[in-house]
């Protein structure tokens, strides 16, 4: 075997590996994130769900482009460019889902959303109110759906509420109103149709 078809078969077999790792990918991906970004002193980590699926097919891209590498034979400027552009996609991608994050500190609720690449801080003394959204499923069972968070100069913020978010809520909740915040419950429909709304203790 010639060495340029051995490298193309490493490269193409560190390609599959990498692939594979997409299927995984959910059992460790936030451990390493919260291992990695959160204070000692931070509490109730977690991030959003379109950051996981960024972090899949971005993944599942760098596999893939490593795999094009390897294996197609095309003129050598082609193949260079094609790798790098899927490469430079699969980078950003993996970069800006694990900069997506929020945890719970003692000055309030730490966040950096999938779009942004800045780190805020919502001030406990600083929220008004706290909105969780609940969707009933199609047996009549409401779901969590969603925190909205509204801060006293009239900005809002959604938060999923997945299983590490809605185990956050109650932490979140009585904080608030120990600074005066205001909490609700609101209720819709499997089509989205509202409900209810009533306060939340």
């Amino acid at each position: 075997m010639k060495n340029g078809d051995k490298r193309a078969m490493v490269m193409i077999s560190i390609g599959i590996m990498i692939f594979l790792i997409c299927i995984v990918i959910g059992l460790f991906f936030v451990p390493i994130k919260e291992l990695l970004i959160k204070p000692e002193y931070g509490y109730f980590f977690g991030s959003s769900g379109q950051s996981y699926l960024v972090a899949t097919v971005s993944i599942a891209l760098l596999g893939i482009s490593l795999m094009f590498l390897g294996w197609v034979t095309r003129k050598k400027i082609t193949k260079s460019i094609t790798f790098t552009v899927l490469f430079l996609f699969s980078s950003i991608g993996i970069y800006y889902s694990i900069d997506d994050y929020y945890y719970i500190d003692p000055n309030g609720i730490v966040f950096d959303p999938l779009e942004s690449t800045e780190e805020k801080l919502m001030k406990w003394d600083e929220i008004s109110e706290l909105t969780h959204i609940y969707r009933k499923d199609m047996n009549g069972t409401p779901l969590p759906a969603e925190l909205i968070i509204k801060m006293k100069n009239g900005e809002e913020i959604m938060m999923e509420l997945g299983a590490r978010q809605y185990s956050m809520r109650a932490s979140i909740n009585s904080t608030v109103r120990k600074f005066g915040g205001e909490s609700y419950i609101e209720i819709y429909d499997p089509e989205g149709n509202f409900i209810e709304r009533k306060e939340y203790f």
